[in-house]
C-alpha cells in the first residue's frame, strides 16, 4: 500500500492502513461473540462448547484461502 502514495503522504497511508486493520479486529471480534451468544452461553460447559463450536466453524469459514494480490505484492518487493 506505502508502494502507491507519494513519498510525502506515506505518514497517513500508514495510519490509515493501521486504522482499518484495527476496525476489522473489531468487527470480527464481534461478529465471533454474536455467533457465540447465538448458540451458548457460559453457564455450563456444555453451554460454552455450544457456543464456541459455531464460532470457530465460522471464523474458519472467514480465512481467506488466497489473496489474489499476494503475488504482486512481493514482486514489488
Amino acid at each position: 500500500m506505502l508502494g502507491s502514495v507519494p513519498k510525502e503522504l506515506e505518514g497517513v497511508a500508514s495510519g490509515a492502513n493501521a486504522a482499518f486493520r484495527e476496525l476489522g479486529g473489531v468487527f470480527g471480534i464481534a461478529l465471533l461473540g454474536a455467533v457465540f451468544s447465538s448458540h451458548g452461553g457460559y453457564l455450563s460447559a456444555q453451554d460454552y462448547v455450544n457456543g464456541l463450536r459455531p464460532a470457530i466453524y465460522e471464523r474458519i469459514r472467514r480465512l481467506p484461502l488466497f489473496d489474489a494480490d499476494a503475488p504482486r505484492a512481493i514482486a514489488r518487493d
